[in-house]
């Protein structure tokens, strides 16, 4: 079952009492099961900061974060302030995740403020918008984001580990190594979706590669079942470029 699909009330079930009278200054939230983008950037904030102040996990687990606790956990433990804070911090991404801080603050009155990071670069709709307005700071990840939003306390790029990600020491190798023709490659990573721009890099891909025929495209990503027309289009546009 999708946390989207869950309401509060099943959310909270699972309370670990063990962890209850653990002190936290930030909440992380992570209300999905599969591991998306978001789930990608809050694995990265918590990896990033679990090290340097007390941090609790909240939902699904995260490859580089801390045990997860489920809601019910957390909201009993913001019923006391964090040592030396007036309140706790809620990091949240998506609309459940927002109800959920919402259900906490205003419903519960705990001591937490809510902070939401955006990356959209189209106006959200009328439900993010709504939820969005009442959050106490928003985090915009660059600044054509936070033009679309309000309450924005900073502009903050998505982070790279570069002690991870690094060119490897034989890019000729490494390509031969993975099986793909030619001897470069050029790829799109992410959700195959119009905002994604997965038809512009096809588009792009069709008028260089006759050009290029060293180089191989890849597309790394997944259609969910409302975008499987456009990836259908995006592949007979291929077939038909042979």
């Amino acid at each position: 079952m999708k946390f989207e699909q869950q309401s509060v009330n099943q959310l909270a079930e699972n309370d670990s009492p063990a962890t209850a009278s653990l002190p936290a200054e930030l909440f992380v939230t992570n209300f999905h099961r599969r591991f998306t983008g978001v789930s990608a950037t809050a694995n990265g904030v918590v990896s990033h900061q679990r090290n340097r102040r007390s941090i609790q996990l909240v939902g699904y687990p995260l490859p580089l974060g801390p045990k997860p606790i489920s809601l019910g956990t957390a909201l009993l433990l913001c019923r006391r302030k964090p040592a030396n804070r007036p309140f706790a911090i809620w990091h949240v991404r998506r609309n459940i995740e927002m109800l959920a801080g919402l259900f906490g603050r205003d419903i519960l009155r705990l001591p937490i403020r809510l902070v939401f990071t955006s990356a959209a670069k189209r106006r959200h709709s009328l439900i993010p918008r709504a939820l969005i307005s009442r959050m106490d700071a928003v985090i915009a990840t660059t600044t054509a984001a936070a033009q679309l939003v309000p309450h924005v306390a900073a502009v903050v790029p998505h982070g790279v580990d570069v002690d991870r990600f690094v060119p490897s020491s034989d890019r000729q190798q490494e390509w031969k190594s993975a099986g793909y023709p030619g001897h470069h490659g050029i790829g799109i990573v992410g959700r195959i979706r119009p905002e994604k721009g997965t038809d512009l890099f096809v588009e792009a891909m069709l008028r260089v590669l006759p050009q290029r025929p060293e180089f191989t495209a890849i597309i790394i990503g997944r259609a969910t079942p409302g975008d499987a027309a456009f990836e259908r289009g995006l592949k007979a546009k291929i077939q038909a470029a042979n």
